[in-house]
Order: structure tokens, then C-alpha cells, then sequence
């Protein structure tokens, strides 16, 4: 019963996030490419549990133009890849989109698909389509995460 609650009260929350513009419970097609291109480089069995993790019910918070967060509502156990490897990992994925090459990265904590992260957000409202040239495994260091954090907190 208190889940049940838990729910709910996180649904409204988000509802009241849709209604101010700044998230939605669909990935938009830009991504979804790139978290897809993220999970087709990575080991098949662990793609496709975080894969199977994306056909669950999840918001999509764009609070922060640059960062997309998926706050899922319910995963099971069985959806979470269980490795040290996915305790914090950070997928980059380089692409073209519009003629322009750009960086972004998937970024996947404690087994959960967490977040999508842009340099330019306008990339993400605008791009129809994008080619993937390359995906690598990033550091969580390179995570615009912590940059943002570093450039409004400070360092120290």
C-alpha cells in the first residue's frame, strides 16, 4: 500500500512537471536513438535487461535543458543489471545531427538507465534524425553532470 502511495504521489508531481513544460512520459525519437546506439555497444545480455527497462512506466524530466532524467516508476529486480560495472557507468555516444558532430552521453547508475546528457539542448528539440559514428565507454568524470554541478556549487 505505502508503494502504491509512493506512486501516485510521484505521478502527480510529474503531472504538475508536464503541465510547467519541462518533461513528458515519451522519450523523444533524438533519445531514444542515442540511448539505443548506448546499449547496442554494450555486452548483449546487460543491453537488453536495460533495454527491457524502457517498455516500463517512466517519466522523462527536463528540468535541466542539457540533462534528460527517466525517473521510472516501478523496476523490478530482475530489470536491474546487477554488476560493479553499472554502479555508475557513462556510455559516449558521437554523432552528427544537422551536419554537426556533437558528444552525448547515457549515463546508467546503480543498473538503472538514469539519464541522457547534451552539450547543446537545441540539438535534442530540433534534430530529425542523427548518424552515430562511434560509440565508447566514457568515465563518470566526463559526466555534464558533474560539470554543471562544478560550475554552479564550485569545485570545493
Amino acid at each position: 500500500m505505502k508503494q502504491l502511495l509512493s506512486i501516485w504521489l510521484r505521478r502527480l508531481l510529474h503531472m504538475l512537471t508536464f503541465l510547467s513544460g519541462e518533461g513528458s512520459w515519451s522519450l523523444r525519437p533524438v533519445e531514444a536513438q542515442l540511448i539505443k546506439a548506448a546499449l547496442d555497444h554494450i555486452d548483449e545480455a546487460d543491453g537488453k535487461l536495460l533495454a527491457s527497462q524502457l517498455s516500463e512506466s517512466f517519466f522523462v524530466e527536463r528540468i535541466n535543458p542539457r540533462i534528460v532524467v527517466l525517473r521510472f516508476y516501478k523496476i523490478g529486480s530482475d530489470q536491474v543489471v546487477c554488476s560493479p560495472d553499472f554502479e555508475d557507468k557513462l556510455i559516449r555516444v558521437h554523432f552528427v545531427a544537422d551536419g554537426k558532430r556533437q558528444v552525448s552521453n547515457v549515463c546508467v547508475f546503480e543498473g538503472v538507465i538514469f539519464s541522457v546528457e547534451m552539450k547543446d539542448p537545441r540539438l535534442l528539440r530540433k534534430a530529425k534524425q542523427l548518424t552515430v559514428e562511434k560509440v565508447v565507454a566514457g568515465t563518470p568524470k566526463q559526466s555534464l553532470t558533474r560539470v554543471i554541478d562544478r560550475s554552479e556549487h564550485g569545485s570545493g
